[in-house]
């Protein structure tokens, strides 16, 4: 099964242009960005691979026997790559990985902060711990519970010296499925800054369950710069001219207010100010200005205008003529 579940053994990952350097060799990614559809087929038919072994379901080997095509193409050359030594080493996911409709994200571990594994079961299956084989493709991840009471079951099988399968029945309590394992890398500085995806909320240690959702993806690493400062001032441009009109307005404010303040006060003195009774007559009587009379008293102060001439200038209106007021 080569690199589909040595995750113990995978050092930390150095991102080169979509691949990653693994234990000093060049490996390339295979990323699942859709989910595979779902083939009905494919959750009752089961290989058994030699004698000894169980019966597997989801078998990339099933193009090989019929039409049927229970895995992406990408997941089928990550379990063929065992079979071809010395081809450059595939990993599933790098960026992105969508379990297939039939399976759904059985489990996650984190490797490093930038490298989470993840791995696939189908729905009907539980995850019983990571599969470290790396010598055959023997699954033994995802195991299924639906046949515990036993029940035979039909199955195909490789004929033994040939190229050729044949059809066999056979009573099994327990049944297990070819599992999706792939990696998901965090983007770093150097990588694109936002990749949009569903994030990866899982601690740093192994867990086990089956999500509402088979689709993880990388969450985006988004990285907030500061607005550089003005080289000549500690403040922005935008502060400056803000405190600059602030000052301005209180400065008119001030202004106003006492221009206002100062009127008042003079209007004030004018109405407290008691009236000059000389700059009265002269307002009122032109014709006395340049004669004003030798004494004016609130007596002939209040008489009519026509009296008063009489009363204090009596030789021009000839002998005063009494009269009743």
């Amino acid at each position: 099964m080569a690199l589909s579940g040595a995750h113990d053994s995978v050092p930390s990952m150095s991102h080169l242009a979509g691949q990653s350097v693994i234990s000093s060799s060049t490996t390339s990614f295979l990323p699942l960005s859709t989910a595979w559809p779902l083939s009905s087929e494919c959750s009752t038919l089961f290989v058994s691979h030699s004698s000894s072994s169980g019966l597997y379901a989801f078998d990339p080997s099933y193009p090989t026997q019929s039409s049927i095509q229970c895995l992406p193409p990408a997941a089928t050359a990550w379990w063929d790559q065992v079979a071809t030594p010395g081809a450059t080493p595939t990993i599933l996911g790098g960026t992105a990985l969508v379990c297939p409709q039939a399976y759904t994200t059985a489990a996650s571990s984190v490797i490093n902060p930038f490298t989470t594994l993840v791995g696939c079961c189908p729905s009907n299956y539980d995850f019983v711990s990571w599969d470290l084989s790396t010598a055959q493709p023997v699954p033994t991840q995802c195991s299924s519970a639906l046949l515990a009471e036993g029940g035979a079951e039909t199955y195909i099988k490789q004929n033994v010296g040939a190229d050729s399968w044949s059809t066999a029945t056979t009573i099994v309590h327990e049944v297990w499925a070819f599992h999706i394992n792939g990696y998901l890398l965090a983007p770093t500085s150097r990588s694109t800054p936002s990749i949009t995806a569903a994030p990866i909320n899982e601690s740093p240690t192994t867990t086990e369950g089956s999500p509402a959702s088979s689709t993880l993806d990388l969450s985006s690493a988004s990285t907030t710069a500061a607005a550089p400062l003005d080289n000549k001032t500690p403040y922005g441009r935008a502060t400056i001219i803000g405190l600059s009109l602030g000052l301005g307005f209180i400065t008119i404010c001030s202004i106003v207010a006492g221009i206002r303040s100062y009127l008042k006060k003079k209007a004030r003195q004018r109405q407290e100010r008691p009236p000059n009774q000389e700059v009265m007559i002269g307002a009122l009587y032109p014709e006395l200005k340049d004669d004003p009379p030798a004494m004016v008293t609130p007596e002939n102060f209040e008489m009519s205008p026509r009296r008063m001439r009489r009363e204090l200038y009596p030789a021009q209106f000839g002998e005063i003529s009494r009269f009743t007021p």
